[in-house]
């Protein structure tokens, strides 16, 4: 798959120095939209992407502050930035962006957007692109998924979070044909050690069959269960209700905390923008059933409007699921086009070995490679620790599966 590295401006040049990639990645990302919706011509496209005053202009009005100053962005920090840009939050006027420009983005993030914001671990054996077990990774499945499902002429950006300590940026560009090609971008330096590695983990899910994306799908979707498997234990898995003497503890820990509802919520949509909600195999089902029982305990023991407002609609259309009175385009709620999924693209077959080796490579970049200025010990210390914890887990989890423990 043919990837070419775009020349960027390096991070080292510009405040934050090696604690902005976040930003870098974020001002990429959004000049890669702009330019492939025809807002910004191809020299801005070139000239913003190495323009120091530009950046600058971005990192004054994204830049993350806390106790202790100013950071670099978290995953949950950049989603939230995407927002603001599409609510026209930024200035970048000056610079030839308009508000109405950014406004004309899909980028807010619902399994349907142009862009998807990850977390990656890149060690041989890590979770695939979607897999990561965090609450973000649903919609990164959903969102990937329709990506491989649709045909013709589209396009789609990555901003990617590496090993927990930077970031790039991968853009996807496919024609009318179907053939797909592939844009980089690395402020550090412009390198290009993660070039690879990183597309190939996104060509890993888009080359899947039909199949292969319902068992991906049910994949992520259950890895990113381990918050909201703490409230189906509290059920009764026929009734709905909290078991018997537990009544007390169920409504203690459903109300109060609105990241619950957001629980629900990421679900839902996830299951609007794949199907599930008309289209299911019984496993899909249950997984149906098990989110309605959730989210109507939560409307009937909710006390405040905001919680009732949300949960009410999305209730329906669980319930409406349940029980096989839904219709596609009533189920989806005019979301994009699904498409059936084309055949797996033999044209362009992944080299697992090569894969592994690109893996490998890029792991050993972040052990051996010259530390950023500004990390430490203690944060080289800690990242090692996550890496190696981080492999125990996925060897574990391999075992598990290998002899039948887990599915």
């Amino acid at each position: 798959m043919p990837t070419t590295q775009l020349q960027v401006i390096d991070q080292n040049l510009c405040s934050g120095g090696s604690e902005s990639c976040g930003y870098h990645t974020f001002k990429n990302a959004l000049l890669v939209m702009l330019h492939t919706k025809g807002l910004i011509s191809d020299k801005q496209f070139s000239d913003l992407r190495n323009n120091k005053a530009f950046f600058e202009a971005v990192l004054a009005q994204t830049v993350h502050t806390h106790g202790h100053g100013a950071s670099d962005v978290t995953l949950p920090v950049f989603l939230t930035r995407l927002s603001q840009a599409h609510k026209g939050d930024f200035d970048f006027s000056r610079f030839g962006i308009r508000n109405t420009d950014l406004a004309q983005l899909n980028i807010t993030p619902d399994g349907t957007q142009n862009i998807t914001a990850a977390n990656y671990v890149l060690y041989p054996g890590a979770p695939g692109h979607g897999l990561g077990g965090m609450e973000e990774d649903l919609l990164v499945a959903a969102s990937t998924v329709k990506l491989a499902k649709t045909k013709g002429a589209t396009n789609h950006v990555f901003a990617l979070g590496l090993n927990n300590e930077h970031w790039v940026t991968a853009a996807m560009t496919q024609d009318a044909t179907g053939q797909r090609s592939w844009t980089f971008m690395d402020s550090w330096r412009n390198q290009t050690r993660y070039k690879d590695t990183v597309v190939h983990k996104i060509e890993a899910v888009l080359t899947k069959t039909d199949a292969e994306l319902k068992d991906y799908l049910l994949e992520a979707y259950t890895n990113s269960n381990n918050n909201f498997n703490q409230l189906l234990s509290l059920l009764n898995p026929e009734t709905g209700e909290p078991f018997v003497g537990e009544e007390d503890d169920a409504l203690a820990r459903f109300n109060g905390q609105p990241q619950k509802v957001d629980w629900v919520a990421n679900r839902f949509q996830f299951m609007q923008h794949t199907g599930w909600l008309t289209a299911q195999t019984p496993e899909e089902k249950a997984h149906v059933v098990n989110l309605y029982n959730v989210a109507h305990y939560i409307l009937t023991t909710a006390n405040d409007p905001d919680t009732i407002q949300k949960m009410q609609p999305i209730c329906e259309q669980l319930r409406k699921s349940r029980d096989g009175e839904l219709h596609e385009e009533v189920a989806q709620d005019q979301p994009a086009q699904v498409i059936a999924a084309p055949a797996k693209d033999v044209s362009h077959p992944i080299d697992e070995d090569a894969l592994k080796k690109q893996q490998e490579a890029a792991i050993n970049a972040v052990t051996h490679s010259e530390p950023k200025p500004t990390e430490g010990f203690v944060a080289r210390f800690v990242n090692a620790i996550r890496t190696i914890w981080e492999g125990i887990k996925s060897a574990a989890e391999y075992v598990a599966r290998s002899v039948g423990i887990v599915r």
